[in-house]
């Protein structure tokens, strides 16, 4: 049987919800997806949200809320899907990248604080693959904060929903993330006024005065469908973990994962294990003729893309060349991690 690195996990009250939209032939308007906003902002521990089609929409959106625009600088790491930098090429903001830290996902505290100016206007705190960002220093530094929560949707900081540190935050709700609806996202802040710029732009309707519209709205059908997926968001959560600690339990000493703390609480959104970097396509290819499909996390980080030198960002680096990203997903049985675990340990 083959196992695939992802998949979304659909069940007979998805399928029940998106056809009952279908028979109603509503397919937009109507109280589903304010519904769903309310949910999702609750589960990012705030009281409103917006939900759009899809996550890059939701940066956008958060960009224009936060009132960042051409000239200004926005610190993100480098080690993120290319999509952050979509989002900040359509404002024309100027991103300034950091590395992550030494072990783990998260953009290093330390760079950030080498790379702040006059001119930074935003810090995008990306929740790496569940991976929690120690955010108390990073809000400290004064400087409003973006949390990019789409690889952590559930997951916890000091009590507290993540989600609920910054000044906004954007979750992708893509077919392979923590939730789906399909494509789909949504943008969430305490902030009144942010959401309201945001919404100005969303919604493409009479104009009293024009301005750019974007349609972003999201339809009943990924409405329906994000509803059964977030009643069941903690279920899913916890089989990732119990998953990961399969995987910890096997391969702990090869694991650039962090166990989960009462302080950071992981999500578990993927799991990497270290591979020698000479010996990365044979270990995968070899994976792949057992019927395991395992995954360079991250295509090309950013600062590639910029033609930056690799020399500036060591440890983003270093998971480019050797993180392997393993299956992890809620039908995944235990029996099935512990086979993909015995295969990964025979080959490192």
């Amino acid at each position: 049987m083959r196992l695939d690195h992802s998949k979304p996990t659909i069940e007979a009250d998805d399928i029940r919800a998106v056809t009952a939209v279908l028979r109603s032939r509503r397919l937009v308007g109507g109280a589903l997806v304010p519904q769903f906003e309310r949910a999702a902002a609750r589960a990012l521990g705030l009281r409103d949200a917006l939900a759009v089609d899809s996550g890059t929409a939701a940066l956008h959106l958060a960009l224009v809320g936060l009132k960042v625009g051409r000239g200004d600088e926005v610190i993100l790491p480098s080690y993120v899907h290319a999509s952050l930098l979509d989002a900040l090429s359509v404002v024309g903001a100027a991103p300034v990248l950091v590395d992550v830290e030494p072990e783990g996902f998260s953009l290093s505290l330390a760079h950030v604080k080498r790379r702040l100016t006059r001119r930074t206007k935003l810090i995008i705190a990306v929740h790496m693959f569940g991976e929690v960002v120690d955010l108390r220093p990073l809000v400290a530094l004064g400087v409003p904060v973006l949390e990019d929560c789409s690889h952590a949707l559930g997951a916890t900081y000091r009590g507290r929903r993540v989600g609920s540190f910054g000044r906004a935050a954007a979750v992708s709700l893509f077919a392979t993330k923590l939730i789906t609806t399909g494509h789909g996202g949504v943008l969430a802040s305490p902030a009144r006024d942010v959401l309201a710029r945001a919404r100005s732009i969303r919604d493409a309707d009479a104009y009293k005065a024009y301005q750019p519209h974007f349609n972003y709205q999201m339809s009943n059908l990924e409405g329906a469908l994000g509803l059964t997926q977030l009643r069941k968001l903690p279920r899913f959560l916890a089989r990732r973990r119990a998953v990961a600690a399969v995987y910890h339990r096997a391969l702990g000493r090869h694991s650039f994962n962090l166990p989960a703390s009462r302080v950071r609480r992981h999500a578990y959104y993927r799991f990497l294990v270290r591979v020698p970097a000479t010996r990365f396509a044979r270990i995968q290819a070899e994976l792949a003729r057992q019927g395991i499909e395992a995954k360079r996390a991250v295509f090309r980080p950013i600062h590639q893309y910029l033609r930056l030198p690799d020399y500036r960002f060591p440890h983003t680096m270093r998971l480019c060349r050797e993180g392997l990203s393993l299956p992890i997903y809620p039908t995944l049985q235990a029996a099935q991690a512990r086979r993909i675990a015995a295969a990964v340990s025979s080959l490192l």
